[in-house]
């Protein structure tokens, strides 16, 4: 599930809602017991693969929104 592409857009460019409900998604399906995991699906949406400080970052400052989305 993408809301849209990343295009030319760096992760951080993504606006937090954007980015928490692909979160949210993820951790859905994989539970938020290892962040980590939801970190690397929502990399993966977005066709990234590395897990590298500067994608962690926008998901971190995400992750408290994403985690309120309890649908």
């Amino acid at each position: 599930m993408v809301l849209r592409e990343l295009g030319p857009r760096d992760l951080d460019e993504v606006p937090p809602l954007e980015l928490a409900t692909v979160m949210a998604a993820h951790a859905r399906l994989l539970g938020w017991s290892d962040p980590d995991a939801v970190y690397r699906a929502t990399l993966q949406t977005y066709g990234r693969k590395l897990l590298t400080g500067a994608a962690a970052a926008p998901m971190a400052a995400a992750e408290e929104l994403a985690r309120s989305m309890r649908h």
